[in-house]
């Protein structure tokens, strides 16, 4: 009831008010050095995605999977994997490496949002 209540206008508030701190990165993986005014309608867009994304009554689990399975393979698997092909490092198999990585990162995070979505994932 009121617990549960108050954990989803908790990660409502966090989605609003502590990602826009993250969306920097985002917005600079999005566009690069794009002007004032495109930085702006990108970081609006992000914050009113994830503010939508918080408020329907959905559980809290969901939520949470949906979060982890997203958050966890970009950070661990594809934003490193983007990284490095960006920069070019020299070495044929490291370019290997992150192409493998960024696309199993790419499955981990469609078959981990997918699992969250068809309730695989708590085992209902």
């Amino acid at each position: 009831g009121k617990l549960v209540l108050f954990a989803k206008a908790a990660l409502c508030l966090q989605l609003t008010l502590a990602l826009p701190l993250r969306f920097f990165v985002a917005r600079k993986t999005l566009l690069g050095d794009a002007g004032a005014a495109a930085r702006g309608l990108v970081a609006f867009c992000l914050c009113v995605s994830a503010t939508l994304l918080a408020l329907p009554g959905i559980s809290l689990a969901l939520v949470l999977g949906l979060t982890s399975s997203v958050c966890a393979s970009m950070i661990i698997y594809i934003l490193p994997a983007i990284i490095d092909l960006k920069l070019q490092l020299p070495g044929f198999w490291r370019k290997v490496a992150s192409l493998v990585s960024f696309f199993l990162g790419c499955y981990i995070l469609l078959a981990g949002v997918y699992a969250n979505i068809v309730g695989a994932a708590v085992g209902s």
